[in-house]
């Protein structure tokens, strides 16, 4: 919840009505619920399908596994009937998404996708939500593009608490 995609995936639910509820680290349990989390969920500490099962006892409609690469352990019995599992691949190798065959055999819907550039329209109306304060952009932190190998080894070992841009040329 506390990445790029689920910091926009969160406040877009929000806006729309649905009730949320995300993984992320103990740090970030009060960040993803500032952005209208209903129920934030520590992955390190908690088991997420215990957690998720006990806020919503008949599953939720929708998971969207941002992360990929086998990290939502369960997913497709996190779903209510006739749920929907959205996952985003990495393109990590080995990476091969959710279990189509299984989701299809238990009525469950699945999606699957890539990331791509949005048509203008929707990025129109991002820009719109982001300028009139309604969304919040992802917390971020500009780093030299001489530090290029220190910004590669926070985001390896999981420890950049913010999205990472790095600075090609100066201000001026």
């Amino acid at each position: 919840g506390a990445s790029a995609v689920g910091t926009f995936a969160i406040q877009f639910a929000s806006l729309a009505g649905a009730e949320v509820i995300a993984t992320c680290g103990a740090d970030n349990l009060g960040y993803v619920q500032s952005l209208g989390c209903a129920q934030a969920i520590d992955y390190r500490a908690q088991d997420i399908g215990q957690a998720v099962r006990a806020w919503s006892p008949g599953g939720v409609d929708l998971v969207l596994d941002c992360v990929g690469c086998g990290s939502l352990p369960g997913a497709l019995d996190l779903l209510s009937p006739g749920g929907m599992l959205v996952a985003i691949l990495t393109l990590v190798a080995g990476d091969a998404g959710p279990d189509y065959a299984e989701a299809a055999r238990r009525g469950l819907r699945t999606a699957l996708t890539y990331s791509k550039m949005p048509s203008g329209g929707n990025l129109g109306k991002i820009a719109a939500l982001l300028a009139d304060g309604r969304v919040r952009p992802p917390r971020t932190e500009t780093l030299p593009l001489e530090q290029v190998a220190a910004a590669h080894d926070l985001l390896q070992s999981g420890r950049a608490k913010r999205k990472l841009v790095l600075q090609v040329a100066g201000d001026d």
